[in-house]
């Protein structure tokens, strides 16, 4: 079995778990709320212990034992690769007495409950919020050639900042793990895309787009899955016939029609999770603005706080990656609209959001002659021409 480098390992001595009960609860592990120690600094945790059955002996382990220590260790092979603000942080395993995975601790909880609980006083806005922040997390994910494999609205927990994170990887998928003993935890139906519940599953990141698509879904249908009611049997049918349920009619059209996308028979037809996060950030900025901080109904969560996210290198995803086949006129009209998106990008902080305010220079007689004087007066001053100011990247325009 594929170890966790030594550097992550800590000691059972410098984790303390609170007295109280699990705040989370899985097939073979619990988490508790506990203190991770390092030096002098104290952080507090989340801690997710194997559980063992009560009067069990420990001469022999037995096969769910060996089965949920083997997704233990997954889960932070995996962990230990990734860092991303809509991630989980993973702070280390200890293997001493029991193992134990030490991860970021997330007052708010799952999304999933937030939802069910708020209904319909939650807005748009703050919904489409919603998906940008897993989008961002799953693209990350992407990027590292990570497949998830059980994203749904119960696996993004709410952070302290009042920002969600995408959590439990203990069926994560990557190149760079070898997962020795596969979980016999199953994974629920109603998130899978039709060929994952194949005889010969395939599990890659467009499968992760399908189940994205039904936590879009979630997120506007009050944290309720898809067909609640129906047995497993009748909902597996319905995926592999590619016959989805029904969206419910609050769910904004543009918001519908990049569920769809996502909800393709064939993977090669869905879009990147970079395509999906493009498509938002522009439905964003002329439509569904992102609401202040304080308007968050996020807030009303004990110890949450929602502050300003930091755009960091996501705005760089707002670059759809053109088909090469199309004519060129085409291509150019794509190459404006985005240029026209990438204007309405949101500021930092409180600063309003800004459009560009690059003009094309009338052409005279008048303005030529003073063009002129500007380089005789100014020889050592470059003349930024229209031509070099649209091969410039936005972000050099800014400057």
């Amino acid at each position: 079995m594929q170890r966790v480098p030594d550097t992550w390992f800590v000691s059972a001595n410098h984790i303390k778990l609170a007295k109280e009960k699990p705040i989370g609860s899985g097939n073979f592990a619990d988490v508790y709320r506990g203190t991770l120690i390092r030096g002098n600094k104290e952080r507090i945790a989340a801690i997710k212990i194997a559980r063992k059955k009560r009067g069990e002996e420990t001469v022999t382990v037995s096969d769910e034992e060996l089965s949920c220590l083997a997704e233990m260790n997954n889960e932070a092979l995996i962990m230990s690769l990734l860092y991303h603000r809509n991630v989980t942080e993973f702070f280390g395993i200890s293997t001493d007495h029991m193992v134990m995975i030490v991860m970021e601790y997330c007052p708010g909880g799952s999304l999933d409950v937030h939802l069910q609980a708020m209904k319909p006083n939650i807005s748009p806005c703050e919904r489409v919020q919603y998906m940008m922040e897993i989008c961002s997390g799953m693209k990350y994910l992407e990027r590292k050639n990570v497949v998830h494999r059980d994203l749904a609205t119960r696996n993004v927990l709410i952070s302290s900042a009042g920002h969600l994170k995408i959590a439990d990887f203990g069926l994560s998928l990557s190149p760079d793990v070898t997962i020795a003993n596969s979980s016999s935890r199953n994974i629920p139906v109603r998130w899978m895309a039709p060929e994952a519940l194949r005889k010969k599953a395939e599990f890659t990141s467009k499968s992760d787009v399908w189940s994205f698509g039904v936590v879009c879904f979630e997120i506007f249908n009050y944290g309720v899955k898809p067909w609640p009611d129906k047995a497993v049997k009748w909902v597996a049918t319905e995926i592999r016939r590619c016959r989805m349920v029904t969206i419910p009619s609050r769910m904004p059209r543009k918001i519908r029609e990049l569920v769809q996308m996502c909800w393709k028979l064939s993977p090669a037809d869905r879009p990147t999770f970079k395509n999906l996060f493009a498509h938002l950030v522009y439905m964003q900025n002329i439509r569904f603005a992102q609401p202040l901080p304080e308007t968050f109904t996020l807030n009303i969560l004990k110890m949450v706080n929602r502050t300003y996210m930091d755009e960091g290198d996501d705005t760089d995803s707002i670059f759809i990656d053109l088909d090469y086949s199309q004519d060129h006129d085409v291509k150019c009209a794509c190459d404006v609209s985005m240029r026209s998106a990438l204007d309405f990008i949101p500021t930092p902080g409180n600063a309003p959001a800004r459009r560009s305010t690059i003009l094309p220079k009338k052409l005279s007689a008048e303005t030529l002659h003073n063009d002129h004087n500007e380089k005789e007066e100014h020889p050592n001053t470059v003349v930024i021409t229209k031509k070099t100011d649209e091969d410039m990247f936005p972000t050099e325009r800014e400057k």
